[in-house]
């Protein structure tokens, strides 16, 4: 099985809104093969996320 590579760029801000009292962090992941942007709260999301697009894609190939 050929795994191909899979790259992401994570920007981190911090965040002062208030009504998102909670997340210390505004997180924003561009997954650049598939040229796809989402925002997250958390490092946690984040990395469920970049698992669940590498998942994605090596059951594609």
């Amino acid at each position: 099985m050929s795994q191909s590579i899979q790259s992401f760029v994570v920007r981190c801000h911090p965040n002062h809104a208030k009504e998102d009292e909670g997340a210390p962090y505004r997180i924003k992941v561009t997954h650049v093969q598939a040229e796809q942007e989402e925002s997250f709260n958390s490092f946690e999301d984040v990395l469920r996320y970049m698992k669940s697009s590498i998942e994605r894609t090596n059951r594609v190939h």
